[in-house]
């Protein structure tokens, strides 16, 4: 039920609430609330705070509009009070006897639901919550957005965002609808249509409307344009957004968000992932105000350019450090700690800082290929073209969906020249090729096959000579049907063949590799480190600094292969990467790329080798002198 504004009445007397030590900054002690005492007015109604509630409002509708409605009135009450009617409210709503939902309270749901409460000092809040695995953020995030649609059913407009909406299905969509449910017995206005990820609102009459209620959207890279249209034309008195998985947000989508949703009166932002790169969307949401150099990973809550950040290590995960952990089953435990540093690669490995201890890994992770750093340091991530010394060559490349578990039929092209005098190679085009569905008679292979031979082709002028493929696995097949499509010019490669015998200088050593796949993957860092390669995209990146060395150590480098991979990155295939790494192979086997890394690694040693045929020969002249 939508519940009437009560009328003011006289103050209260002091004394009746728990304080919040320090308003607006976290305290890591974990406080029962002190909930207020419900009285009675002059006409029979509840009241509270000065205010007296119409005859008939339970306590139940009188808490959600302290906790949610009763901000607009200036100076009413604390955050700390706020909190302390939302956790009244959830109690009467969701842990009654005959709750289909309940929910269950420890230090981190606290927390989280408390950072929405307070008071920030203004009326747009975007917190960050990076989190381990299982830690509650979606569930914590779907209760706080279900509560403040509760208390202003008719303006309040919520958005569920994640990479896919099958993913949120899994996560915090399935929070929503699975609360909404008892919040729908117990009177919450609005009705579920679950098939298209929405929950219709109410209008001030209590009818059903469009202006009002939730939505779940699709904002992955792949979806990332038509999300940033839908949130441009969000405009309602209350907007929440639960972003969910918020390094998997396509590019622009936050920053779609913040300059279009902060023109509502009330804005809610809530950001939840597991931390991954300093360079993707959750990281610009986190950034420290005074910059990143100012924390470190003993820090658990700080302020941000945009709002606050709150961080949940499974370290210290109310499972772990409570008498009644196992009251929390779902939370990570000590066991599921180890597990991660067995699998990922120890304790100082990117996946352990990502999934346990919910922080962006230091550079130098002894596991790590590529690291951010690297990359950010070097021209890698310049997106505009050189200035060439002459007009370039074009390579082309494409690594089908249907070779070693690909995601996507994913395909590039690079422009590789001189730069300077330096040879460079330049990634110019990224793009994802789609079949037709309306094609019911050309094969898919074919339908993929011609899609990838006209843009090179047509788009790009890549002769067939200067392109290459993915012939992996079930790329056979493909690379059968491109020679008939295209060319048996293409070169088709091999991940799994043995390595050609190259070798590169690492960590002080000339080392070989184990196989052809760890030569393409790991060749790359010298052009990288020589400023030799730019146009990677920020995607491209996370898929290369996402993939490790293999846990098994040898005589010569390892990687991870394709479906180690991803296992490890939540079952995407680092499709991107592959297609960066094929062009280097193509470039250097043209003899079109060569090492400025190589060349000082050998010019140096000529000079040392010089230097030692000087000193032998003056040896041996002093040796015959005297004799």
């Amino acid at each position: 039920m939508t519940v009437a504004a009560p009328r003011m009445g006289a103050p209260l007397g002091e004394g009746m609430w728990g304080g919040y030590p320090c308003e607006g900054v976290w305290v890591d002690d974990y406080e029962e609330p002190v909930f207020g005492r419900w009285g009675r007015g002059c006409v029979g109604g509840l009241r509270a705070h000065g205010l007296e509630f119409p005859v008939g409002v339970g306590e139940m509708e009188g808490s959600i509009w302290l906790f949610g409605a009763a901000g607009s009135v200036a100076g009413l009450m604390t955050g700390w009070e706020r909190y302390c009617w939302f956790r009244k409210a959830v109690d009467l709503a969701f842990n009654n006897v005959d709750s289909i939902r309940r929910v269950v309270w420890n230090e981190w749901t606290v927390q989280m639901v408390r950072e929405v409460c307070c008071d920030w000092g203004c009326r747009k809040k975007f917190l960050g919550e990076a989190g381990s695995s299982s830690s509650g953020k979606s569930d914590a995030g779907a209760l706080v957005g279900l509560m403040l649609y509760w208390a202003r059913p008719h303006e309040t407009w919520v958005l569920v965002l994640s990479d896919t909406k099958s993913g949120a299905r899994q996560r915090v969509w399935k929070s929503v609808t699975e609360l909404w449910a008892q919040a729908e017995r117990m009177g919450c206005p609005g009705v579920l249509v679950d098939s298209y990820g929405k929950i219709r609102g109410v209008n001030k009459l209590g009818k059903q409307t469009n202006n009002s209620g939730f939505e779940l959207l699709a904002a992955g890279v792949d979806d990332a344009d038509s999300a940033c249209d839908r949130l441009k034309g969000i405009k309602n008195p209350q907007v929440v957004v639960l972003a969910d998985e918020h390094t998997e947000l396509g590019e622009g989508v936050f920053k779609t968000a913040y300059d279009n949703l902060t023109v509502n009166d009330r804005v809610f932002y809530i950001g939840m992932a597991n931390p991954n790169l300093l360079s993707d969307s959750f990281a610009s949401l986190c950034e420290p105000q005074a910059g990143w150099q100012s924390i470190d990973e003993g820090c658990y809550r700080w302020r941000t350019n945009y709002g606050w950040a709150v961080r949940f290590n499974a370290e210290r995960s109310p499972r772990i450090t409570q008498p009644n952990g196992e009251d929390f089953h779902w939370q990570p435990d000590k066991e599921y700690c180890n597990n991660i540093s067995e699998k990922r690669g120890g304790v100082k490995s990117r996946g352990y800082y990502r999934f346990v201890k919910a922080w962006w890994c230091p550079e130098g992770a002894p596991n790590s290929i590529y690291s951010e750093v690297e990359m950010m340091n070097s021209v890698a991530l310049h997106m505009q073209e050189p200035d060439w010394d002459s007009p370039p060559t074009r390579l082309g490349s494409l690594d089908p969906a249907f070779s070693r578990g690909g995601d996507r039929n994913q395909a590039a092209v690079a422009l590789l020249g001189k730069v300077a005098g330096r040879t460079h190679l330049h990634i110019a085009l990224e793009t994802t090729i789609q079949d037709d569905v309306m094609d019911k008679v050309t094969p898919l292979t074919h339908q993929i096959v011609r899609r990838w031979r006209d843009i090179m082709r047509d788009d790009w002028m890549v002769g067939p000579g200067k392109a290459i493929m993915d012939g992996s696995g079930g790329g056979m097949v493909v690379g059968d049907i491109v020679a008939v499509e295209w060319s048996p010019a293409v070169t088709k490669v091999n991940f799994k063949a043995k390595a050609s015998g190259r070798t590169m200088q690492f960590r002080g050593e000339e080392t070989g590799f184990y196989n052809k796949n760890s030569e393409m993957w790991i060749q790359p860092k010298q052009f990288i480190r020589g400023n030799q390669i730019s146009g990677i995209s920020k995607e491209t990146m996370a898929e290369m600094v996402g993939r490790e060395f293999h846990k098994k150590e040898g005589r010569l480098l390892r990687v991870q292969d394709k479906e180690e991979a991803k296992s490890a990155n939540g079952g995407k295939s680092p499709d991107r990467a592959d297609n960066v790494i094929m062009l280097v192979e193509h470039a250097i086997n043209l003899g079109l790329l060569v090492s400025e890394e190589i060349k000082m690694v050998a010019k140096t040693a000529n000079k040392g080798w010089s230097k030692f045929r000087e000193l032998r020969q003056l040896t041996t002249v002093r040796g015959r002198k005297f004799r």
